[in-house]
């Protein structure tokens, strides 16, 4: 298996683990609260971004607030006055109805009638004249009767709490409400209550009907997102305060609850609640998402002070759906809520009543889960395979699209069909899916930069370090491959001699003095460091990185490290360094490059016969006087350079010969006299190729005594006068052998 593949594999199985959690949790294996807490976080997004905004003016808060406490005392209120607010409401104002967000739990003692009663029955028993001034005060002093008087006949509904506890408060409960149902409501997942504060029984007694305030369905985190429809106290059902008022207006219907098929009988969930023609969706534990309109303030707020003054605007009241609560925080119910963490609660159920009215009320459809599921496995299964194989900028993008996508399948259910379908799971998968294969691949590439600066770094210029780094995945020849390349070795003439004269430490700083310079002109160059021999360097170009200009980059290096040398001669004779004389073979041709080695040692270099002739050229520099040869092949890849043909060589360990050049500098650069000097030699080889003894030898005499390359031009007159006492013959074709090691 190789390791690209064995990458992948490994990478992809951490992306599927992933995607098999998020899938489980979905479908209800596992628990995964971060996801959970997500979810809840986008739904009170969403609703809040898409909530209805505005005043609805069908349903208005009276507030008990501190305007009303500084006018008629603290809370609760004496039941007289309550029922005069009531009177006020319905005689003066027209109102529609009115639901209490207030429990009236217990009798009202404040009057003193019940002490005027314990009098009569025991102190004052036999006193007929107390007992009719009695009667005559009780329709005063009766403060609930009085509250009972102001209910009858009206449309007022009031409120009661269930609890989770085994006792029971104090008042009474209202009868249980009329359901029509496949199955008894006891057999249905319904919230189940075991206490309650309920109503004091002759104020039940009175009003039109009850629903109960608390709420069971309060999420994990505290909000206040869902509410019960219906709960279950000894099996029998009762209704939340705002479907009792929706109930109310529309003539106390009895509610129908709506099941969702089953494949077995008798175990169908409940759907939906129905009442004359509205159908309110809910979860299997008849539980509703509250629709709120907006922040605090969705529906119009009066002061009880001021309808019991008729400051009030009549149009403000009349017909309204009329909700009596507090918004004090010191002594309401204040709520946590998706739409605002401080919210009272009289105005969740004017919210919920709202959205009954109109239909706007959400709920999670039954596809909601496999939806999910089918979600999730596609997206995760997409990521895990592409991400690893595209570039960053691709993954960025594909993994945008998605969540684009994704989110526009949402908003499509959330927006055109009221149905809340999980979004959380979906965008915290395609997050951490990118982030993993993000964080892999940076770790891999930095992995592999690392790799390859370990291994190129001493002798890559950081340039092309760099930029093999852009691309880590690529072998570069590591394994070995045939590539055309140039391949330069430099050594100094006359180190053995140098070596014997400085002391070791001092040899030492004389070896870093000469070969720093030469390797940094090999880098700025593009060049590769092969090794260092002794006082040798061997470089090459065309790998680790293709280069399509490796003779003329090999050739251009060359030629600035024998300029450098001057300036190096002139730094070292400060030191009392002996000077440095540099010999040079350049040659180009098919190498073996990778890495080569043992078990033991592995490096990273080039071999071939084009590398051993290029090891040749640097040795014959000595034999021909010059500081640098380059073989055919440099010369025709660099034309940008002016040469001389040295000689025509048969080297040692090769049969055919070869031609041999001295650059003598960029075309258009070379001064005017070397050039004439050049031409003339040209002439005087052409001679000595055919032959013509006498005028070639007339040429390199004339050459020898004042030309730039003298040795050269005396190896010549050598051989002439050689040939001319013993001839080459016919087939001579001006090939010189070089027997040297």
């Amino acid at each position: 298996m190789s390791p690209h593949f064995r990458r992948l594999l490994l990478q992809s199985a951490a992306g599927l683990a992933i995607t098999l959690l998020w899938v489980l949790h979905a479908a209800g294996a596992i628990a995964l609260p971060a996801i959970d807490s997500f979810e809840r976080w986008l739904y009170d997004k969403r609703l809040v971004l898409t909530a209805p905004r505005g005043l609805d003016q069908r349903v208005v808060i009276i507030d008990i607030d501190q305007r009303s406490l500084a006018r008629d005392g603290h809370w609760p209120w004496r039941r007289d006055r309550v029922a005069a607010l009531l009177h006020i409401l319905f005689d003066e104002y027209d109102v529609g109805l009115v639901a209490f967000d207030l429990p009236f739990a217990e009798a009202d003692r404040r009057s003193g009638l019940m002490l005027l009663e314990e009098l009569s029955r025991s102190w004052l028993r036999d006193d007929p004249q107390f007992h009719t001034v009695l009667e005559s005060l009780r329709p005063a002093l009766d403060w609930d009767q009085r509250l009972a008087d102001a209910m009858r006949g009206r449309n007022v509904l009031l409120g009661y709490y269930f609890s989770a506890g085994t006792a029971t408060g104090a008042g009474a409960l209202p009868e249980p409400i009329p359901v029509l149902a496949p199955r008894p409501p006891a057999q249905l997942p319904l919230p189940r209550a075991s206490g309650y504060m309920g109503i004091y029984p002759p104020v039940l007694e009175a009003a039109a009907g009850a629903g109960f305030l608390d709420n069971p369905a309060v999420d994990p985190d505290g909000v206040h997102r869902r509410l019960p429809l219906l709960q279950l106290y000894h099996g029998q059902p009762y209704e939340a305060l705002a479907l009792a008022v929706v109930r109310r207006l529309h003539g106390s219907p009895p509610l129908e609850l709506a099941l969702r098929t089953a494949l077995r009988p008798g175990q169908g969930r409940l759907e939906a609640v129905r009442l004359g023609g509205f159908r309110v969706p809910v979860d299997g534990a008849g539980r509703v998402l509250v629709p709120y309109r907006g922040r605090q303030g969705s529906f119009p707020y009066v002061s009880a002070a001021a309808v019991l003054e008729r400051e009030v605007d009549p149009a403000v009241l009349r017909d309204a759906i009329v909700l009596i609560g507090m918004t004090n925080p010191e002594l309401a119910g204040i709520r946590s809520t998706p739409v605002e963490t401080a919210y009272p609660g009289v105005e969740i159920h004017a919210n919920l009543i709202s959205g009954i009215l109109d239909g706007r009320v959400r709920y999670a459809p039954d596809f909601a889960v496999p939806l999910e599921l089918l979600l999730l496995a596609v997206l995760g299964v997409l990521l895990t395979v592409l991400l690893p194989q595209i570039p960053p900028l691709w993954s960025l993008l594909l993994t945008g699209g998605l969540a684009v996508g994704v989110t526009g399948l949402n908003l499509y259910f959330w927006i055109g069909r009221g149905q809340v379908v999980p979004l959380g799971s979906s965008y915290l998968l395609i997050g951490l899916l990118f982030v993993l294969y993000m964080v892999l691949g940076f770790m891999r590439e930095r992995h592999l930069k690392g790799r390859l600066a370990e291994r190129f770094g001493q002798y890559v210029p950081p340039a092309l370090v760099e930029r093999m780094s852009e691309s880590p995945d690529q072998e570069y020849g590591f394994s070995g491959e045939s590539r055309d390349m140039t391949v330069l070795f430099a050594d100094l003439r006359g180190f053995t001699g140098i070596a014997e004269t400085m002391e070791p430490h001092e040899l030492t700083r004389f070896m870093h003095e000469w070969l720093t310079p030469m390797t940094r002109i090999i880098h700025r160059h593009g060049g590769t460091v092969d090794k260092y021999m002794g006082d040798c360097v061997m470089a090459f170009w065309g790998a680790p990185l293709p280069d399509p200009e490796h003779a003329a980059h090999a050739l251009d290096a060359a030629m600035e490290m024998l300029a450098e040398i001057p300036r190096l001669n002139r730094q070292f004779a400060r030191r009392g360094w002996p000077q440095l004389r540099l010999g040079i073979g350049v040659n180009s041709g098919e190498m073996r490059v990778g890495n080569m080695g043992s078990e033991f040692r592995v490096t990273y270099t080039v071999l071939g016969d084009a590398v051993n002739l290029g090891s040749r050229l640097e040795s014959l520099t000595l034999r021909y006087g010059v500081p640098i040869i380059v073989g055919a092949a440099v010369r025709a890849k660099a034309p940008a350079y002016e040469y001389i043909e040295l000689d025509r060589v048969r080297v040692k360990g090769k049969r055919t010969p070869v031609s041999i050049y001295y650059p003598l500098g960029v075309k258009g650069l070379v001064a005017p006299e070397l050039i004439a000097e050049a031409e003339q030699y040209r002439r005087a080889l052409a001679h000595y190729l055919r032959q013509e003894w006498e005028p070639a030898e007339r040429i390199f005499a004339h050459l020898a005594q004042g030309g730039h390359f003298q040795q050269l031009y005396q190896i010549y007159l050598d051989r002439i006068a050689h040939y001319r006492a013993e001839p080459p013959g016919p087939g001579w074709s001006g090939v010189f052998t070089d027997t040297r090691e």
